[in-house]
């Protein structure tokens, strides 16, 4: 399934998150990946984790963050992609 706007991140129970510091570490049990985040990268998650939706979550973040809209809303799908192609997040409807 692909992200959309109004689409929903969901952490699978197989993903572990440790924040430390401003920075996490994500670890997928079921296949064995990680991934380090910087500081923005740990709020997307964040964020994402407890919004309702993408759009939510990007306007959230817009409110945050000196960033233009399209520009934001490119790093947060493409971040997006990133996470689902490593399965450290699935998508539900909102």
């Amino acid at each position: 399934m692909t992200a959309s706007p109004d689409s929903k991140i969901r952490i699978p129970d197989a993903t572990l998150f440790q924040e430390l510091d401003g920075e996490c570490v994500l670890l997928n049990l079921a296949n064995e990946s990680y991934y380090g985040l910087n500081e923005s990268g740990t709020r997307m998650w964040t964020v994402l984790a407890e919004s309702e939706s993408i759009t939510a979550a990007c306007e959230t973040l817009l409110g945050e963050y000196a960033v233009d809209e399209k520009t934001l809303k490119n790093d947060l799908l493409q971040f997006i992609d990133e996470l689902l192609e490593s399965q450290m997040v699935e998508i539900s409807a909102a």
